[in-house]
């Protein structure tokens, strides 16, 4: 945790992670809203769809 290499580390595996969950999420419940801070994410769905994404 306290290399200097950790965030650089974290941030390419979120963004591998964003691509991943937005390139296999079913069209039926694309994301209204997909933000992300550090290792936080915020994602706005559709009522109901959320369980199609895990």
């Amino acid at each position: 945790m306290d290399s200097p290499v950790s965030p650089i580390v974290a941030n390419l595996f979120m963004e591998w992670l964003e691509q991943q969950a937005i390139a296999t999420s079913p069209i039926t419940c694309t994301p209204k809203l997909w933000k992300r801070y550090v290792d936080d994410i915020l994602e706005i769905v559709k009522k109901g769809y959320v369980n199609q994404l895990t």
